[in-house]
């Protein structure tokens, strides 16, 4: 008896301590959702300007990156973890079944995103463009 009652005490638990995660994750999904718009991009500490104006649509656990001038468009999936610091974001090319592991924070309507694309396994711990390697995005929301 006393090890049944454990048991569902132990449970109980641990899907009480797995609401607050999972809406801090609706939360943030839901801060993220909608169209982010590449304010600047610097790889390596190098302006990409070949990324600026495209947009980013998030929807679900689905971006799609646009470039309006041009119509191309590419596919990515993603996932976050917002209950570290800093918030965590893994990008994965379907198509290439490439994931590249990065860090992200959004302050208003400003959203940065920072990737090692030399060591994708390897996510970064500051958002800096300096380091080789080390691309950093900054998106802004659209002003309708």
């Amino acid at each position: 008896m006393r090890v049944a009652l454990l048991l569902i005490l132990t449970v109980a638990l641990t899907a009480a301590a797995d609401e607050p995660k999972d809406d801090k994750l609706k939360d943030a999904l839901k801060k993220l959702e909608g169209t982010w718009v590449v304010d600047s991009a610097v790889d390596s500490g190098e302006g990409i300007g070949s990324e600026l104006n495209w947009e980013w649509v998030f929807d679900g656990n689905k971006i799609t990156r646009q470039n309006p001038q041009g119509g191309e468009t590419q596919e990515f999936t993603y996932k976050i973890d917002p209950t570290v610091s800093p918030m965590a974001f893994d990008l994965t090319w379907p198509k290439e079944k490439f994931t590249c592991s990065c860090i992200y924070e959004i302050k208003g309507d400003t959203l940065r995103i920072c990737m090692s694309k030399l060591k994708p396994d390897e996510r970064p711990t500051k958002f800096t463009d300096t380091d080789v390697g080390y691309c950093l995005m900054v998106l802004k929301r659209p002003k309708h």
